[in-house]
């Protein structure tokens, strides 16, 4: 009777079978109601007349075993009810004797919810796998307990290495005290988003990660734990630090091309009237020494000034279609003389070299400074080496270079076997001032020129160095597929730099204006004077007779020079134009330069200011 009253109750299907053939015998309430279908129906059938075991020839089979054994057990055995609903189940079978004969009781379980979750279980856990930021579940007292495959890949431990150990085995030392506080507040329940920190991988390598843990709890609202997902964030990192070093160099760049340029006007002035003196003052003046050591020192800062400008790109060059391999074959006594016998140098040049925009001087420039740079990092003697090819974007050594340029380039490559630098050097290399010699030994101007040129003309530069292991550069310049320039044939130098002509000087600075006028008065020219373009604009406008020469500043209040010309060449079609300035954007002086003016670079002196003017005047094209 007991037992009558569990068979008509159970949560569970119950079914009795005959043990010879596998009839059923009785099944319970709970059964039928999963079956959809009457007792009738199914009493004296067999399992797979009511939707068990559809395959007669497998369930035959299955009944076999079932006879020999005493007991079968299946998971997962895919019923259908009578409507067509598809249910797994658990099967459970046993053979019981029973009045001298034998039965067979069935219990049945639907697990067709529990089935549902451990798929969605396994489609979670595959898309954990999948997945390539780090995933891991740490326990409570801290030891990790599950590790994913970007874990390894990242980390560089296998599972079985790492399960089981304390998550604080990924923690740098410095770090503990933070992870320990870390660990504290989500032990109190509190997650934690996307905290950047470092972790160590097995090879000792730290690894910039950006890093959340959630709290894991049981049904019943216990923590059992926590989940933490690590991304790896090392490149970014490196990105982020080179557009900050980037961003850096830009604001020296411009701080160091506006002291250039202010500089420069006082220099014009410094210099300037320093020329005029002497051509004053007897050769056996008293004051003449004095007058002398002004004029050496503007000379100096005006080297310095020059470097400036360079590194912040600003130096005002007249670009040329270069042979690169014939340029730097051309330095090759002065770079061995400079070296020394002690450092053995090899020039590499590539085949077919593609052709280069800059200018000739500004190769020399970095050739010679990172050669002597070489040179000082190998006092006991070295290996120098210069390489020049041709190379695709994806050749750079480092894909993560500030402003990577497209198409085909040109690398000029300059490596030695010397003392090497260390990360921290690496970090200020290209800043101005920033030098590792000795007093009197460096400007620490070299490697900024170097930058600024590289810059300036669409190159990009890289460095590799170790300490005790060299140092490679490598700088990179689009190739141009414009034809070599021969070598411009300029008209010569006048032997009187005098003149009575009528010249126009538009200049907003007024100590380099008062110096130009007394220079050009005493030569004998007619001078009309502006302060401003606008004022330039009237005088062109207002002056009747004819102005041979307007000799303009570039970078002026509301107007630059190249704009100004635009404005006064329909008033004066044939009057020639010389721009003049320290300080100005390279594509300026393109703009000026390919429309043939002549260009002065301040600090200009007396002879230099007169040549150009009666160049100007003597020359027999007309430029625009």
């Amino acid at each position: 009777m007991k037992y009558r009253r569990l068979f008509e109750s159970a949560k569970d299907g119950i079914l009795i079978l005959d043990a010879v053939d596998g009839s059923i015998l009785e099944i319970n309430p709970f059964l039928i109601e999963l079956l959809g279908r009457s007792k009738d129906d199914c009493l004296g059938k067999k399992l797979w007349d009511i939707g068990f075991f559809n395959n007669i020839d497998v369930s035959k089979k299955l009944f076999a075993e079932l006879q020999a054994s005493g007991y079968v057990r299946y998971e997962d055995i895919p019923l259908k009810t009578k409507d067509g609903r598809a249910v797994q189940v658990e099967f459970v079978s046993n053979v019981y004797a029973v009045g001298g004969g034998s039965v067979i009781q069935c219990n049945i379980r639907d697990i067709t919810e529990r089935k549902r979750a451990d798929d969605n279980l396994c489609r979670l856990a595959s898309v954990v796998e999948s997945l390539d930021d780090c995933v891991m579940s740490v326990s409570p007292d801290g030891a990790i307990e599950t590790w994913n495959p970007a874990c390894e890949r990242v980390f560089g431990y296998a599972a079985k290495e790492i399960v089981g150990k304390p998550v604080a085995t990924l923690c740098p030392d410095a770090l503990l005290e933070e992870q320990a506080r870390i660990m504290a507040r989500v032990r109190e329940g509190t997650n934690l988003r996307q905290h950047e920190t470092i972790r160590i991988a097995k090879n000792g390598k730290p690894i910039d990660v950006s890093m959340s843990l959630s709290v894991l709890k049981d049904s019943q609202g216990t923590s059992t734990g926590h989940s933490t997902v690590i991304r790896d964030i090392t490149a970014n990192k490196h990105l982020e630090a080179k557009l900050r070093q980037s961003q850096k160099m830009e604001g020296i760049g411009r701080l160091a091309g506006g002291i250039a340029h202010d500089f420069n006007n006082l220099l014009t002035a410094i210099l300037g009237y320093s020329e005029l003196l002497l051509l004053s003052l007897a050769p056996n003046d008293a004051h003449r020494a004095d007058v002398e050591q002004i004029s050496k020192a503007g000379a100096r800062a005006e080297t310095l000034t020059r470097q400036l400008l360079a590194f912040s790109r600003q130096q005002v060059v007249a670009a040329k279609v270069l042979d690169l391999n014939a340029a730097i074959q051309e330095l090759d006594m002065m770079l061995r003389r400079i070296i020394g016998e002690h450092i053995v140098l090899t020039f590499l040049p590539g085949r077919d070299l593609g052709r280069v925009k800059l200018a000739l001087g500004q190769i020399e420039q970095i050739v010679m400074n990172l050669c002597v740079n070489a040179k000082d990092a190998m006092p006991g003697g070295g290996r120098l080496l210069i390489e020049t090819k041709n190379v695709e974007p994806s050749a750079s050594f480092d894909q993560s270079a500030p402003r990577p340029k497209e198409g085909p380039r040109v690398m000029i490559a300059v490596s030695d076997t010397g003392c090497g630098m260390t990360p921290e050097i690496l970090s200020h290399l290209y800043e101005p001032y920033f030098t590792t010699k000795e007093k009197g030994k460096g400007t620490g101007l070299g490697l900024s020129m170097v930058y600024g040129i590289v810059e300036q003309n669409g190159g990009n530069i890289e460095v590799y160095s170790e300490p005790g292991h060299g140092t490679a550069f490598k700088i990179y310049f689009p190739q141009v597929g414009e034809p070599l320039v021969p070598v411009a044939v300029f008209p010569a130098v006048a032997a009187s730099l005098s003149g009575s002509e009528t010249l126009l000087l538009v200049e907003d600075d007024e100590m380099v204006r008062k110096f130009a006028v007394r220079v050009l008065r005493e030569a004998g020219y007619l001078i009309l004077v502006a302060s401003s373009p606008t004022e330039a604009v009237r005088i062109v406008g207002e002056h009747a007779g004819e102005i041979r020469v307007m000799l303009t500043d570039v970078v002026m209040p509301g107007m630059l020079g190249y704009e100004l010309v635009q404005r006064v060449a329909p008033l004066k079609p044939n009057m020639k134009i010389i721009y003049m300035s320290g300080y100005t954007e390279q594509s300026i002086v393109e703009r000026a330069l390919l429309k043939g003016a002549q260009f002065i670079q301040k600090p200009m002196g007396r002879e230099v200011l007169l040549q150009e003017i009666r160049k100007a005047l003597d020359a027999s094209r007309t430029p625009a």
